[in-house]
């Protein structure tokens, strides 16, 4: 048997229990999040990790990529708490010099680019303004 319009319209209006107000606009808003439910159902729905920071090991949709390295390398990933900081070098003065060099180059390039469709876009507005 199935509801008629009329009817689920009915059932779906808005009642106490799904409706709540905002304690700081006072709006009134529409919820259909389940209370005290059980299963995969009281996680979300797809797309709500994105707003959330954390992540939660617990939610049965969970899936470390630990377990994925494990099986492909037979090993847990490195971990980077043990990196040696102390073995990185600054850039020396010859790699200093070279990379401003490169940075000179790029600047040129672009203001004779800059200035040549400057002088384009001059002349067009002349063209289609002196008319």
């Amino acid at each position: 048997m199935t509801r008629s319009k009329s009817m689920t319209v009915l059932g779906n209006r808005n009642t106490r229990k799904n409706m709540h107000t905002d304690r700081m606009s006072g709006a009134a808003y529409y919820s259909t999040t389940k209370k005290h439910g059980a299963g995969k159902g009281n996680w979300g729905r797809p797309g709500d990790e994105l707003s959330v920071p954390s992540i939660d090991e617990q939610d049965p949709a969970y899936d470390s990529a630990d377990e994925l390295f494990q099986k492909a390398f037979g090993t847990s990933p490195p971990s980077t708490s043990s990196f040696d900081w102390s073995a990185v070098q600054d850039l020396s003065d010859e790699d200093q010099m070279a990379m401003n060099e490169i940075e000179d180059a790029m600047r040129e390039e672009w203001m004779r680019n800059y200035e040549k469709e400057a002088e384009d876009i001059s002349d067009e507005a002349e063209e289609f303004f002196g008319q």
